[in-house]
């Protein structure tokens, strides 16, 4: 009898761990079918609307905490959804998706260093993945690891060669380390590519800081290329009439100065300037046309009134000249 109740308890108990597990599959599977659903319909929200019933039915459901963070991240709860993919990790290293969801997050907060480690995970068992490759690259530069950063973007470029983004990016590195010639040479490659504007001003750029007169010359050829497609900025035509000075070419830097009073006509520096490369050309009008502007925009510039001063000898007006040396030494108190 007792070997009865035995076998039969056994029997119950085997048919009841039967069920359980059997049920846990089927919500399992209930769950697996919603989340992928819902991930592809990229319902975040609803995501984490759900989790607390998910939980509830299937407890032991590691990709739950996944899907948590994958949710949260989208969601931009970057910490939430590090501390959610951690909590996987821990538990099931299955998912390479999981490190590199966990490194994007670290990077969006600027913890560089730990999304590189998740980064490294993720290319080990997806190795040459170009997007993570170049996410790896912008953490190295958040760290300040430019020869790094350097190192991964030629990686990059060894599987793809074309790829004008690592092309501007390690142009962009190799500036900061004053290597020229290789600035010079990477946007190069990216403007066989891509010809846009910036690309031609940062290599223009690139010549100007060589200070040869040949790379001078570049460098304005470069400008005016960037100007040709589009970019009207400040900072192109300040950079090209410093060539054009650097060259001594004081018309054409006159022509730049014009245009940078375009663009900014309450810039004293840009009259002056103007006016200076006007008086070094020996268009003596024009200069004291600009050395006026600049003394009505700024009535104790000193350089004004010297370099008036030296333009109105030029023209002839002696008393105007004696004025303006006057002027000299009241504002520098000179004897």
């Amino acid at each position: 009898m007792k070997k009865t109740v035995l076998v039969l308890f056994f029997a119950l108990f085997a048919c009841n761990v039967f069920a359980q597990d059997n049920n846990e599959a089927m919500n399992t599977n209930k769950w697996i079918d919603t989340y992928s659903a819902l991930n592809a319909a990229k319902d975040w929200n609803g995501m984490i609307s759900k989790m607390a019933e998910c939980r509830a039915e299937v407890p032991n459901w590691d990709f739950a905490d996944y899907y948590e963070g994958v949710a949260n991240f989208n969601l931009g709860n970057y910490p939430k959804a590090i501390e959610a993919l951690t909590a996987f990790i821990q538990k099931n290293q299955s998912s390479p998706a999981a490190f590199l969801y966990r490194g994007n997050a670290y990077l969006e907060m600027k913890e560089a260093s730990f999304a590189i480690k998740d980064y490294d995970e993720y290319l080990k068992a997806t190795p040459n993945d170009i997007p993570t490759m170049l996410s790896k690259a912008q953490a190295r530069m958040i760290n300040k690891d430019y020869a790094n950063y350097i190192l991964d973007l030629t990686e990059v470029l060894k599987l793809d060669p074309k790829n004008v983004d690592a092309l501007s990016n390690r142009a962009a590195a190799y500036a900061i380390q004053k290597d020229w010639n290789a600035v010079i040479a990477d946007l190069t490659s990216a403007i066989a590519l891509n010809e846009k504007p910036e690309f031609y001003y940062d290599r223009g750029f690139a010549q100007y800081s060589l200070k040869t007169p040949e790379s001078i010359a570049k460098a304005i050829e470069d400008f005016s290329k960037a100007e040709q497609l589009g970019m009207i900025t400040e900072k192109l035509y300040s950079s090209r009439a410093a060539c054009n000075k650097m060259l001594k070419k004081y018309a054409e830097e006159v022509a730049d100065y014009t245009l940078l009073i375009e663009l900014n006509p309450s810039n004293v520096n840009y009259y002056y300037n103007r006016g200076v490369a006007a008086f070094k050309a020996n268009d003596f009008k024009r200069a004291l046309t600009d050395f006026d502007k600049t003394i009505e925009l700024n009535p104790k510039h000193v350089n004004a009134y010297k370099y008036r001063a030296n333009t109105k000898g030029k023209l002839g007006d002696k008393a105007g000249q004696a004025a303006d040396v006057a002027k000299v030494k009241e504002l520098t108190g000179a004897k």
